[in-house]
């Protein structure tokens, strides 16, 4: 949207909204509400939006994403990302008439309201503003606990090329002011060394599970020999169990309309951070709710902390 604005786009910027108003539609005719409100726009899918309006998860640090950033761009990288933000910006702001094309200024009477950036420059405002827009609605959607989500670094990978770009618009106007020779050796130097230092110090490849992946796996196992013969309907939260059971979520998965209407014969596999942390609330079964409804709680000692099994018989 804010690119189409930019661009004086205005009946593309319409035509954006119409998507979601025909999801909205589509829900209400397939899933229907209460009557009354069918004419509302926007009603059924606020009525049901997934995600809790608190998030499960706690509140973080404001700069958490900002201290995140090397992670995403490459610590050796990071230093250029800085700088192309700051050539994007100040070069995109700058007046029109002060813009080149290949050497030559911008001719006056080009169609542009008078003061309002060209193309190219408004282009690379825009390629600076998404990704930070992104950075800072994230940080404060995490900051003040509505974020429904631990602050996973993903969400800056969402908008991985435009870093991309900033970095390399930065390396080349550095690359550029200080002449320096073998510039292309040099950038994939910064690139790569870091990736490679990490793999001698903190391997990645190959793949191994960590010691929670582990703990699941024994679970699977313990469930496999106890009990898959007298519950062979599993329940559970944790994906490394639908993995290993090749179990689909939607039917096999926690959530509390799963646990309440459970037929006879069921288990649950509960665990402390995949039942109860949940960017939606219909999926956040706390420890007390299997037991208010007709499971009981079995747990041997011999699980791994963190992991609770409930039963539900027949009757």
């Amino acid at each position: 949207a804010a690119g189409l604005g930019a661009h004086r786009r205005f009946l593309p910027l319409l035509v954006l909204a119409l998507p979601l108003l025909l999801w909205d539609r589509l829900g209400w005719w397939v899933n229907g509400m209460e009557d009354g409100a069918s004419w509302q726009i926007g009603a059924w899918l606020t009525e049901s939006w997934p995600y809790s309006g608190e998030s499960a998860y706690d509140a973080g640090p404001l700069l958490k994403f900002v201290g995140m950033l090397p992670a995403v761009v490459g610590p050796m990288v990071m230093p250029f990302v800085i700088v192309g933000i700051v050539v994007v910006l100040a070069r995109g702001t700058a007046s029109p008439r002060s813009q080149t094309r290949s050497g030559e200024a911008v001719a006056p009477g080009s169609g542009e309201p008078r003061g309002w950036p060209d193309h190219h420059a408004r282009v690379a405002i825009l390629i600076a503003l998404v990704p930070l827009i992104v950075l800072a609605v994230h940080s404060l959607l995490h900051w003040m606990g509505r974020m429904a989500s631990s602050g996973d670094v993903r969400y800056l990978v969402s908008v991985a090329p435009f870093w991309a770009l900033l970095a390399a618009r930065g390396w080349d106007t550095l690359a550029r002011r200080l002449r320096w020779r073998f510039n292309y050796m040099l950038a994939t130097l910064a690139a790569v060394l870091p990736p490679i230092a990490m793999q001698i110090v903190y391997p990645i490849v190959p793949l191994v599970p960590d010691d929670p992946a582990k703990d699941a796996m024994f679970v699977a196992r313990w469930y496999e020999e106890r009990l898959a013969e007298q519950y062979p309907l599993l329940l559970t939260d944790h994906p490394i169990i639908w993995y290993t059971f090749d179990l689909n979520p939607q039917r096999r998965g926690g959530g509390r309309r799963n646990i309440a209407e459970a037929e006879p014969g069921s288990v649950f596999l509960w665990h402390e951070i995949y039942s109860m942390h949940n960017a939606d609330a219909r999926f956040v079964v706390e420890p007390d709710f299997p037991p208010r409804h007709g499971w009981t709680e079995i747990t041997p000692e011999a699980l791994p902390d963190g992991w609770r099994v409930f039963v539900r018989d027949g009757g």
